[in-house]
């Protein structure tokens, strides 16, 4: 399996790992520095990468097409999907956000939506 067949965090971490970046091989304390984590992180993510690589498992990203879990659940609650429909003010407060960054996921969403055809997955 390739290196761009893992995760992109996890790339980054082998490649740091093995001294693909710029030929030093880096100790696990180090590159856990570098991503400010524990040592031990950096070992569980060579253990999945490692993982995946013995299962064949690739990654596979989210089709840039589909809208992502926070902006369905925007839009589920602004149009009232699921009940009542939500202001964008008590849409903020689940958030802990602000009606401004509410208006601004609403509208992506919306346009990917329309745009792209994946109303189906809200």
């Amino acid at each position: 399996m390739e290196l761009s067949d893992l995760r992109p965090v996890e790339r980054r971490v082998l490649k740091w790992r093995r001294g693909l970046v710029d030929g030093t091989p880096r100790e696990a304390t180090e590159v856990a520095a570098m991503f400010r984590r524990a040592p031990g992180w950096v070992e569980r993510v060579e253990r999945l990468a490692a993982l995946r690589e013995e299962q064949g498992i690739p990654h596979q990203p989210r089709p840039s097409n589909l809208l992502s879990p926070k902006q369905r659940r925007v839009l589920r609650l602004r149009l009232g999907l699921n009940g009542e429909a939500r202001s964008a003010d008590e849409v903020a407060r689940m958030f802990s956000s602000t009606e401004r960054w509410v208006h601004t996921v609403e509208r992506g969403a919306s346009w990917l939506a329309r745009t792209r055809g994946d109303m189906h997955s809200m």
